[in-house]
């Protein structure tokens, strides 16, 4: 049921010998898949690597066919891993953001599916029926509803259930909290520009005023009146104008 694919293995001695551990591409296994994970690759592969490999997992997936791709997105590495991008070290050469993950695998037949919070990981779904539905629907109908036959993988074992309650109470868990801070970030978020535009608005109301002031013919600075201002007002006035 579960396979291990991998092209650039470890050696031998430091290997699983099962025989559903595969040394080969993706494309070369000779198996179809429903789902699969893959940790900590695609940094180490250039586009277009990225899309050799997405044509491979393509002719290998089912319809419908899930796979979580975990790798620091550019958010990640800006934010909370300045040093993820190492190309002499670790050999991470890219970080791949969610558009960019479209361009490369939406071609090939998957849906981009994000994950809220997780900025190091997401979802590809293969010719998915439902790309009407948004991300997060998407996400709720699969912890909420989950498929009989992968319930059943889970509750297998001599754990019994454990398996199953705490994938699925985590997983649930991890939704909701994300949701929340998601949207609470955005309410602060509104909450800072409705202020910001307020303070703009007060600031253009008085300099409004101020320009309004300035328009009107001065008095405090002659005590004159323009309508009787004289021959003494006028000069005042041409003194003030040109000498300002």
């Amino acid at each position: 049921m579960f396979y291990g694919v991998e092209l650039f293995p470890p050696d031998e001695s430091l290997r699983t010998s099962h025989p559903n551990y595969k040394v080969c591409s993706i494309g070369d296994s000779g198996e179809r898949f429903d789902a699969g994970v893959c940790v900590e690759v695609i940094e180490h592969l250039t586009p277009s690597m990225l899309k050799g490999l997405a044509r491979q997992m393509a002719q290998v997936s089912t319809p419908g066919a899930l796979y979580l791709i975990n790798s620091g997105q550019p958010a990640f590495v800006k934010n909370e891993d300045p040093e993820y991008l190492d190309p002499m070290g670790r050999g991470h050469v890219v970080s791949y953001s969610i558009e960019g993950a479209r361009n490369i695998f939406e071609p090939h037949g998957f849906h981009v599916i994000p994950l809220p919070g997780r900025q190091w990981a997401f979802l590809l779904e293969f010719r998915s029926e439902n790309t009407k539905q948004s991300p997060q629907e998407l996400l709720e109908k699969r912890l909420w509803s989950p498929l009989p036959e992968n319930t059943a993988v889970l509750r297998d074992g001599s754990a019994g259930s454990l398996m199953y309650h705490a994938g699925r109470d985590a997983a649930r868990v991890y939704l909701e909290y994300a949701t929340v801070v998601e949207r609470t970030n955005w309410a602060l978020g509104l909450q800072t520009e409705v202020e910001r535009l307020r303070t703009q608005a007060a600031q253009r109301a008085a300099e409004s005023e101020v320009h309004a002031r300035g328009a009107r013919p001065a008095r405090a600075d002659f005590d004159v009146q323009p309508a009787h201002a004289g021959l003494l007002g006028r000069a005042r006035h041409w003194l003030r104008t040109h000498t300002a």
